[in-house]
């Protein structure tokens, strides 16, 4: 049953928000604190699908809930939007269309269905700060002590405010620091309401492992299909039986 995490904004969030992250959770066996965490750091608390569009540019384009960068956007498949989701971002979009503008204008519970594309890439999550490190573009797994970034480097650049005690690199332990800051302490005591009928069979931007289902709207044809499918059988089996005898 999904509750909501003792998290500054999550409620603003809404229910059905957290009934999606729920979901994609359990269906891969990922932790939903540490997904909580992530969005909430990269968000600034805000879970708001357009966090970050008030800097953005050309040369910064980190959008949304995990603050999806444009070619990343673009990798999972979002198309370029020609609505510019602030007039401030479309006067320096340079002319053209940019994905994260789609990102960025699109619900919230919509995006997460790129939060879960992005995320199930990688594999082998086993502590909170590796699901951050795939927002880095990094491997879970790595040691605390690795170095992610340097001074006079872009990323350390843009990024220099994790680095905690100020050495001149960025390392996955600075990035358990900061993640576990936000790693919820419990969750609301209340659970949410009735589950919402239309995520008792979540969608997902991936591709399904096997067969390929069949649309609810389409499983009335299916049914009424089968069962002329069968009623032909019986005739013909009765005219071959009649023809034999006679």
């Amino acid at each position: 049953m999904a509750l909501i995490p003792k998290l500054k904004g999550a409620e603003s969030a809404g229910e059905q928000f957290w009934w999606l992250v729920a979901d994609m959770s359990e269906r891969h066996g990922w932790d939903q604190a540490a997904i909580a965490a992530v969005m909430a750091t990269e968000t600034g608390y805000t879970f708001a699908p357009d966090a970050g569009m008030s800097y953005w540019s050309p040369a910064r384009t980190a959008t949304g809930l995990i603050q999806f960068i444009e070619s990343t956007a673009k990798g999972l498949g979002v198309t370029p939007s020609n609505v510019a989701p602030t007039p401030q971002a479309e006067s320096k979009g340079q002319g053209k269309a940019w994905a994260t503008w789609t990102l960025a204008a699109m619900p919230a519970e919509q995006q997460l269905r790129y939060v879960e594309a992005y995320f199930a890439r990688l594999s082998g999550y086993s502590r909170p700060v590796d699901y951050y490190l795939a927002t880095w573009g990094a491997r879970p797994g790595l040691s605390l002590d690795h170095v992610l970034a340097e001074t006079g480097s872009k990323e350390y650049e843009a990024n220099k405010g994790l680095d905690a005690n100020k050495d001149g690199t960025i390392t996955v332990q600075d990035l358990e620091q900061v993640i576990m800051r936000s790693y919820p302490a419990g969750w609301n005591p209340y659970p949410l309401g009735p589950r919402p009928p239309a995520l008792v069979e979540p969608s997902s931007p991936l591709p399904p492992e096997s067969g390929v289902p069949v649309p609810p709207d389409r499983q009335g044809e299916v049914g009424v299909l089968l069962a002329l499918f069968v009623g032909l059988m019986g005739i013909g089996i009765h005219l071959y039986r009649k023809v034999r005898r006679g």
